[in-house]
This record gives structure tokens, sequence and C-alpha cells, in this order.
């Protein structure tokens, strides 16, 4: 593995790379390529169409996170975590209006799958315990992710999410490569987000 990938957080882009409206995985793994400014955002535009702000979230979660914040303020309570690096304090530009120009571009990603993305990306790859992978960009050290082919999310050690919570629930059991302390969150699963695994067949 890189030794890198224990040191930063390593997106895999560059401010050229937003201005040239290149696609980019965000920080909570949507795919999404730079759109337009709003005053001093950048604001971004996915597959599906959705303008998404630089950590990669809707306008309607940061609704409801600054709700439920507002709602705790007011109840002398402390603020609920927010299960995002998001912070944005508004949704400014995060909605579509008549003068907004439609995009020049194609909607169409690299891939279908984050792995294929990543992989047009040219993203870190490593081979861990025989199995080629790809580093998830914005997770590092004990928290450090990694995609196979196959959409199997595993830690730097190449245990598997589901193993990773065995070893966390203590069950007394040999584990292939030996035990690890790693804690990689669990990548989100909202609608929209570019899935690990391809998709599957359409129902008839």
């Amino acid at each position: 593995m890189p030794s890198e990938i224990a040191a930063n957080h390593d997106s895999y882009w560059t401010e050229d790379d937003v201005k040239g409206g290149k696609w980019i995985v965000m920080p909570n793994q949507r795919v999404a390529r730079f759109h337009h400014f709003c005053d001093d955002r950048k604001v971004f535009i996915t597959p599906e169409g959705k303008l998404v702000c630089e950590h990669g979230e809707v306008s309607s979660s940061i609704c409801s996170w600054l709700s439920s914040e507002q709602r705790a303020k007011q109840e002398g309570a402390s603020p609920p975590t927010r299960k995002s690096v998001c912070d944005c304090q508004n949704t400014d530009g995060l909605h579509f209006t008549k003068e907004m120009p439609a995009p020049l571009f194609s909607l169409t990603p690299p891939a279908d799958t984050l792995f294929g993305v990543l992989t047009a990306l040219d993203s870190h790859k490593a081979t861990i315990r025989g199995h080629a992978l790809r580093h998830v960009p914005h997770t590092a050290g004990k928290e450090a992710l990694f995609v196979s082919e196959k959409g199997v999310f595993c830690c730097r050690h190449g245990h598997s999410l589901k193993t990773l919570r065995m070893m966390q629930a203590g069950e007394k059991r040999r584990f292939r490569g030996g035990g690890c302390d790693c804690c990689p969150k669990t990548p989100p699963r909202r609608v929209g987000l570019m899935k690990a695994r391809a998709s599957s067949k359409p129902r008839a």
C-alpha cells in the first residue's frame, strides 16, 4: 500500500480539474462535476442532475441538518452530529433557477461503478492479499477505505467491512491475516450515490 495513503486525505482532483469540468469523487462518494459559482461557493452537479455543495450534499440534507441544529439551540441542547463532513450553513446556489444555464457538457460519468470511476481518475491502486483495489478518496489512516472491482469495501489490511465488524464485536475466531485496529466508516448508501457495485439488471 502506498505510504501516503496513511498520511493524507487525497481527493485526486485539483482546482484545474474543477474548472475544467472533470468528474470528481466528493467526500460522501457522490460523483459530480463543477456546474457554477454562487458567490464563493463551488456548486457541482451529479449524473442524476442534482446540484450539490463541495462536500457532495444536496440542499434537502443541509436544510434538515440546519433545522435540527436550530431546534436543539432553542431547547438548549447540544446540536446533533452531522453524518457528513459538510458544514454548510445555507443552501445558496443549490437550487435550479430560470436564469441558470443548462450544463454545456454530458452528465454521463466515465463509468457506472465507483471502482470504474476511480480507475478512470487514476486513483491510488494497491494489491492487498492478492486483490486489486482502488483507494477511496477522502479516507486515510485507520479510516482508509479501498474498493475492489466487485464492489467490496475493505480496510488497508484487506479486511472487509463485515470482518471488521466481527472484530470490533470481539468474536473469538481466527481472522485471515490477523486482526487490525482499522475503523473505516461505512460508505453512505443514499439514493443518487455512485454505487460500488455495478447496477443490477432492471426488473422485467
